[in-house]
């Protein structure tokens, strides 16, 4: 289903749109081919199309339990997007966040995608536990998480491959 609009009083640089097929552009796509974009991502280098994308996009938006967003800053518009997956049966979601703009990694703005989310995950959805998995070299991620209060849960030794060699998976794990 597609995304509600969200806005938060506290981090009012960051709003999150619903992230719709038309809005699935060349600048999405180069995003989604940038290896530095998708490194600690499960996107296959060079796989990504205009087409691919808004399948992508499309997919999220019709299902029941999962909400894609865009977001965007007052200075910059759309600079990445965030999902939530969720299990309503089991009050649980799943986050997934990607910051497209590698020119504005580290400044706070998935930090502040993160919090939003998750706060519209516990009061309005009623969530109970939300996670997400991150490389285990993704400090960037890991920080963004750790500032919203998401805790280690677990390690998935040698889960992936990066750069050529096995790779842990961090599972972090934070309860509304």
């Amino acid at each position: 289903m597609l995304a509600p609009g969200l806005t938060s009083d506290s981090i009012s640089s960051v709003w999150l749109s619903p992230f719709e097929e038309s809005d699935v552009d060349e600048q999405y796509v180069a995003w989604m081919q940038d290896p530095a974009v998708i490194r600690f991502t499960e996107v296959e280098a060079g796989s990504a199309t205009l087409e691919n994308c808004r399948d992508y996009v499309r997919s999220n938006n019709v299902s029941a339990a999962a909400f894609l967003w865009r977001i965007i800053t007052a200075d910059e518009g759309h600079v990445g997007n965030i999902r939530l997956q969720f299990t309503p049966k089991h009050r649980r979601g799943e986050l997934a966040l990607i910051v497209g703009r590698t020119d504005l990694h580290g400044q706070g703005i998935g930090t502040g995608a993160i919090c939003v989310v998750s706060d519209y995950a516990f009061s309005t959805l009623k969530l109970h536990k939300l996670t997400c998995g991150i490389y285990a070299s993704n400090q960037g991620s890991h920080a963004a998480f750790a500032k919203r209060g998401y805790q280690v849960e677990a390690t998935f030794r040698e889960h992936v491959v990066l750069d050529g060699r096995f790779e842990d998976v961090l599972r972090l794990a934070c309860f509304g």
